[in-house]
This record gives C-alpha cells, structure tokens and sequence, in this order.
C-alpha cells in the first residue's frame, strides 16, 4: 500500500491510501468515521491497523475516494525521529575529491591526499549518522527555500526507512520485521555553511542541514511489502529535465538491515522514526560541483517508491 497526507477541499491535512491502480486515494478520515487521523497513527497501529485499512480499501464508498492528479501531497507523515546515516563510500570519496579541487588551496589538498584515505577505515566498521530535526519535514511539492547562508544550495537523494514495529537491539536477520516503509527523501544541504561545520572540532552537521524545508520526503509512504528488494533499487535526479546523476541502492556500504542494527543497539526504536540511508553516489550536486539556482525544479526519482518534484525559491 501507498499512504498519502492531502488536503482535503477545507484545507486540512488528510490521511489517505492510494488505490484503483495509482489513479486516486481513499480518504482514510471519511471512510474510517473519523477514526483514522493521521498516517503516523497507521503505522504505529501495527498489523491489526494495516489490516483494518485492508479492508475499508477492498470496499471504499464512492464518496471517499478522491482523484490523484490534481491533489496537494503533503509530507506522508512528520517523523517521530530522524537519524541521517552515510553508507555509500564513493558518494564520500567523489565529495571530497571535488572539495579538494574546487574549494581546498592546493597545499591542502596535496596534504590531504598524501595523509588522508576517503573514506576511512573506521567508515566500513559501522554505519555512521547524525540526528536531524523533524521540524522541517518539507512534502513533494514544497518548495525548497534558501536559507540566508545557502550560495552552494544542494540537493541529495537518499531512500528513507520508516520504522514500524518496536525493537531494542534487533538482530540484522530480524531487521526486516520491523521496516513499515519507504520513502524518497530530499536531504536539502547548505554546502558552505557544511565546510564551516564539518571538523576536527565539530558535533556534526548542523545548520547546513538544518533550515526550513530542509527535510523532504514523499511522494508517499509505500508499505514494506510492495518493496521486494530495497538494497537494489534504480535511482536518478533531474534538474529542469537534465538527468543530473544515476544510482541505485545496491551501492551501500551497509544493508539496511546491519543499520537498523546498529541503530537499535542498547536503545529502544519506536514505530514512527525515520532513518535515512544517506546520499546516493552521482545523486548529489556537490559531486559535480553543480548547485542549484532559484527557480531550478529539482526531481528526485527511485524505482518502486515514487518521484517528487521540488522548486528552488529565494529565502
């Protein structure tokens, strides 16, 4: 199953689920009498909630269902939590080889090469991340916006996890058991204020990354079992209809499921948080040294989970 968020004709956000073939949504809120009110209550109700939508799916009342061409999708759902991972090694080694050319003295980046191997050895070890915020979880049409300090305004295509079952330091053959979904995820960087950031002295990204609508998932939440195969997923961006970079999920460094291993390690994950696999390699234009423009139209696509499309505006 597909879940959406919409605003219905009042302009209020609107749990649906996406039937007849991909060509229109069940209103969720209408059709459960009320009861069903967000897409986050879906997944952290669990197997008998997924059920019941089953259900009202296999009989909808005409009167519930909406046409999607034409509907204001919203982000599916707002996170709980959000854990931003880095698990593909040639997205790491094509940055930093484009830092070091573009952005680096020349001594610097001689030094760098010399003493410095990207990606490290620690990065195979175990999966790294960072937390990001929630507050800024942007849909498939909003707009991305500049923040004041964003000249090198970039893009990155990651798939996104959406747990969905309750676990503390789950084993990776289990991890599976407790994915609800998927999503494309936008993770929308500040490219200049993160050179500012990153360093021997630095906790981590922090407003590089972290600005209003910095955060975009979409175009809907696809449910675990219509994704066969995640760590072998086809991807790409288009910038105002050039292809700007090819990839797929099959380039990870770490599945999924020893991330969602490692996440759980000593700590409880609770249905509802959000964990990002990372920048696809060729999916982001830093590698390139390409940043976005105002007015750009940025679509990110993975096979199997959906596209969105995103403009850049003036802050």
């Amino acid at each position: 199953m597909k879940f959406v968020t919409f605003r219905d004709p009042k302009g209020r956000p609107t749990p649906g689920v996406v039937v007849d073939g991909n060509s229109a949504v069940l209103d969720l809120l209408a059709a459960s009498g009320g009861q069903i009110t967000t897409v986050l209550q879906v997944v952290e109700g669990g197997p008998a909630m997924l059920d019941k939508v089953r259900d009202l799916a296999a009989n909808p009342g005409a009167e519930h269902i909406v046409a999607l061409d034409g509907l204001r999708l919203e982000a599916p759902l707002r996170p709980v939590q959000l854990r931003s991972f880095s698990v593909y090694a040639l997205h790491l080694e094509r940055s930093f080889r484009a830092v070091a050319k573009h952005h680096w003295s020349k001594l610097k980046s001689l030094l760098f090469k010399v003493a410095i191997k990207i990606p490290p050895k620690q990065f195979f070890e175990r999966p790294v991340y960072y937390k990001g915020t929630v507050t800024n979880i942007a849909g498939p049409h909003d707009d991305i916006i500049r923040p004041p300090y964003g000249e090198r305004l970039d893009y990155e295509l990651e798939l996104a996890v959406i747990i969905g079952k309750k676990g503390k330091s789950i084993a990776p053959a289990d991890a599976e058991e407790h994915v609800f979904g998927y999503l494309v995820y936008n993770d929308v960087s500040a490219r200049e204020q993160l050179f500012d950031e990153v360093g021997p002295m630095s906790a981590g990204p922090a407003k590089g990354k972290d600005f209003d609508n910095s955060n975009i998932i979409g175009p809907w939440l696809v449910t675990s079992d219509e994704v066969p195969d995640p760590m072998n997923l086809k991807a790409r961006v288009r910038v105002n209809g050039e292809v700007r970079g090819e990839s797929s999920t099959s380039m990870m460094s770490h599945s999924i499921a020893e991330i969602i291993a490692y996440t759980s390690t000593g700590e409880t994950l609770y249905p509802g948080e959000m964990i990002a696999t990372g920048a696809m390699p060729y999916c982001c234009g830093i590698e390139d040294w390409k940043f976005l423009n105002d007015g750009d139209e940025v679509r990110l696509e993975i096979d199997g989970i959906g596209q969105m499309t995103n403009r850049v505006v003036p802050g």
